[in-house]
C-alpha cells in the first residue's frame, strides 16, 4: 500500500510541473489502493493549468469513491462547471471574512467578491457539498464569527472553524492571536442554537455542530 506521504509527493511533483499528470494517473491505476479519497488539489497559489484534464484521468479510476479540491476560491467561478464534468465532487474553499477590508489584510489582495462568486458557481454547478473554512484570529475577525455561520447556513454551506495555528515565522503567530474553541462557540450561542452532531469519523480532529433550524 502505498503511503499517503508518497501521494502527497507524487502530486507536489505534478504542480511543480517534475512530473506530468499522465505519468501520475498511470501510477495511481497500478496501485491496489483501497476506495477512498485520497486526491486533493490545493490551489491556493494558482489553480494550474489542465486541472480539469488531471481530473477527469483521476474521476475515471476505478476504486476512486471521491475527489475534492481545496481553493481559496478566487478562480472558482471561472472553472468550477469544468471541473464539475471532469468528475470533481465537492469542494472545500477558504472564507475567513466577509468583509472587503479585511480580505485584504488577511490576504494582501483584493478578491472577496470573486470568491464569493466562486462559491455560488460551485452550487450552481452542482458541486455539493461545498464546505468553508475560516481561520479565526483574535483582533481580525473573530467579532465576524456568527455573521460567517449566518453566511453559510443560509447558503447549505458547511462551515468549520479553525483555530489559528503557529507556523513559526511565516505567519506572525503570538498567543494572544488564539481564539479556542470553546469561545468560537460561545460567540455562536450568543446568535444560535447549537446541538453536538459528534464526529464524522472516530478519529476525525474536528466535533460537528447543527444549527437549529438548519445549518452545521
Amino acid at each position: 500500500m502505498v503511503s499517503e506521504q508518497t501521494l502527497r509527493r507524487w502530486i507536489r511533483d505534478v504542480r511543480r510541473g517534475h512530473r506530468r499528470p499522465g505519468t501520475l494517473v498511470d501510477q495511481l491505476k497500478r496501485l491496489p489502493f483501497e476506495p477512498m479519497g485520497f486526491a486533493r488539489f490545493d490551489t491556493h497559489r494558482r489553480l494550474r493549468r489542465g486541472l480539469p484534464d488531471l481530473v477527469a484521468r483521476l474521476a475515471a479510476l476505478p476504486l476512486l469513491r471521491d475527489l475534492s479540491l481545496t481553493t481559496n476560491g478566487l478562480l472558482l467561478a471561472e472553472h468550477a462547471a469544468a471541473l464539475r464534468s471532469a468528475g470533481l465532487r465537492r469542494v472545500n474553499v477558504s472564507l475567513d471574512t466577509l468583509d472587503p477590508a479585511t480580505f485584504r489584510r488577511l490576504t494582501r489582495r483584493s478578491g472577496l467578491d470573486a470568491v464569493l462568486a466562486g462559491l455560488a458557481e460551485a452550487r450552481r454547478c452542482g458541486l455539493d457539498p461545498i464546505k468553508v473554512n475560516a481561520v479565526v484570529i483574535r483582533g481580525v475577525n473573530d467579532h465576524e464569527i456568527p455573521d460567517l455561520v449566518s453566511f453559510c447556513r443560509d447558503r447549505g454551506f458547511p462551515l468549520r472553524f479553525i483555530e489559528v495555528m503557529d507556523a513559526g515565522n511565516a505567519n506572525g503567530w503570538r498567543p494572544d492571536l488564539l481564539v479556542p474553541a470553546e469561545e468560537i462557540l460561545g460567540r455562536i450561542r450568543e446568535r444560535f442554537q447549537l446541538r453536538p452532531a459528534g464526529r464524522a469519523e472516530p478519529d476525525a480532529p474536528a466535533v460537528a455542530y447543527r444549527i437549529e433550524g438548519g445549518g452545521e
